[in-house]
């Protein structure tokens, strides 16, 4: 499965399935599946979680790929109000285009230390 991104300045698309999970986030203020990177991320995968990132500022580049084929790598550029849905499975890494990068990561369901792998 491959990563979605939209943004949130386009309002038709972000009444779709990322935008609802975007929404219910905020509106739950579910906070232990929230965290803000300022910084780059070493690649990884989780096998039940699917995770959003939100670019609040800045440029960065995610690279996803599926866990069993690095041959298949991805490159998303996430500009400010971006949203990049990542699933479960794929492996992903950040790495920051501009210094003051800020992106907002989503985790639904919340993450178990079980859950992360390298």
């Amino acid at each position: 499965m491959k990563a979605k991104k939209i943004s949130l300045e386009d309002g038709e698309k972000f009444n779709g399935h990322c935008g609802k999970v975007i929404r219910r986030v905020f509106e739950k203020m579910i906070v232990e599946n929230v965290e803000v990177y300022n910084r780059g991320a070493k690649a990884h995968y989780h096998k039940k979680i699917t995770e959003y990132y939100v670019c609040l500022r800045g440029k960065g580049l995610v690279v996803v790929w599926p866990s069993d084929d690095e041959s298949k790598k991805e490159e998303y550029e996430l500009n400010e109000n971006d949203i990049l849905e990542i699933p479960p499975n794929t492996f992903h890494k950040i790495v920051p285009i501009e210094r003051n990068l800020m992106i907002l990561v989503i985790r639904m369901p919340p993450i178990s230390n079980d859950e992360f792998f390298k």
